[in-house]
């Protein structure tokens, strides 16, 4: 996890070129996680990656982790999400990812808590609407109390972040800490024997009260070794996000995306954006390939005269609405195509040559 925070705004391209050389974005950990086991059972524990298109593709690198709060609904860390916007992020849930049964979905919009700062724990969540919902129960929220007689209690850490074996891990683990600390909005966390490491931010806090395991907060920040703290945002100190009101139903039926105009995002489906082309017009897009018809169903490009590209809970074929063709690589746009005011495609672009480390926020211990 990182405090380093990628801008979409002017020199966007250098930003994201500069956050893959950045120290703190390092894809490897000097030493990660330890004492994790594996958790295919925790499927309420999600993880974040950059949207690809491909149907045929597994979902790229882990970013962060976050938690299911309703089928539809995943909480993560603010410093997750706070420089992406809707269509760049897509969620998933499986014991890894190249599972057979992986539940992936798109993000049609995301929600950071109005008090948090990138310097900071205290208010570190964001909440994240999908285009479909999970069939998952998630765990239930505490509701009581959190104060210094917690401290020495055992807690449950779930996440999809570097082990120490493999910091390229895409698989969900799970492992034990206890709470060393009490604040106002936070936690701290030591070892017993475990902690969190870079991927692990956003992923679920729980501990077991009289049987029944409950959510009490989410991985924010940690030391740079992943071995002496890891700092947890309190989740009923989020109640401002977790409150936040659904993005209201599309108005474009996804037919009509390439002969109706579009003003925003939300008035788009699935994870569709609205970008202005060359004609001065606003459409609904996919981030990464431009405005597009999707027409049968497929399961790869073989299906299809162009490519197969996941659209909310399906494969579509896709056709330029320009009638040509858009050169797509690992759900990366590489021919380019039209760009929004905030540069959404150089984002893309600079992220595909650079790659995406996973993200951990770093304190001083």
């Amino acid at each position: 996890m990182s405090t380093h925070r990628a801008s979409l705004s002017l020199l966007l391209f250098l930003a994201a070129v500069s956050a893959c050389e950045s120290a703190e974005f390092s894809a490897v950990a000097p030493s990660a996680i330890t004492q994790g086991e594996p958790a295919p059972a925790d499927v309420a524990g999600a993880a974040l990656s950059m949207r690809t298109l491909a149907c045929d593709s597994s979902p790229g690198a882990v970013l962060c982790s976050g938690v299911f709060v309703a089928p539809d609904r995943v909480l993560t860390a603010g410093h997750c999400v706070e420089p992406y916007k809707r269509g760049l992020l897509e969620v998933w849930s499986a014991p890894d990812n190249s599972h057979p049964d992986v539940f992936r979905a798109g993000v049609r919009a995301l929600v950071v808590h109005p008090s948090y700062t990138e310097t900071a724990s205290d208010f570190d969540g964001a909440l994240l609407f999908l285009t479909h919902p999970a069939s998952v129960s998630p765990w239930p929220m505490w509701e009581g109390a959190i104060d210094s007689t917690w401290v020495g209690r055992e807690v449950r850490l779930v996440g999809f972040g570097e082990t120490e074996l493999n910091p390229e891990n895409a698989q969900r683990r799970s492992t034990t800490a206890e709470i060393s600390q009490v604040n106002e909005h936070t936690f701290q966390l030591a070892p017993k024997p475990g902690l969190t490491c870079r991927g692990d931010s956003g992923g679920p806090v729980l501990t077991t009260v009289n049987g029944t395991e409950y959510l009490i907060g989410i991985t924010s920040a940690g030391d740079p070794d992943c071995e002496k703290t890891t700092t947890a945002t309190r989740v009923d100190g989020l109640k401002d996000v977790l409150q936040a009101s659904a993005p209201p139903n599309p108005v474009i039926p996804q037919a009509d995306i390439c002969e109706a105009p579009c003003s925003s995002d939300l008035e788009c489906p699935d994870d569709l954006v609205c970008q202005q082309g060359d004609d001065g017009v606003g459409r609904c897009s996919l981030s990464t390939l431009g405005s597009s018809r999707f027409a049968a169903a497929c399961t790869e490009d073989t299906d299809c005269e162009t490519s197969c590209v996941r659209l909310g809970a399906s494969c579509r074929c896709a056709t330029s609405c320009l009638d040509s063709t858009e050169v797509v690589e690992n759900g990366c746009n590489l021919r380019g195509g039209s760009t929004d005011e905030n540069g959404t495609h150089v984002l893309i672009a600079a992220l595909c040559l650079c790659g995406v480390a996973a993200r951990r926020r770093r304190r001083a211990v």
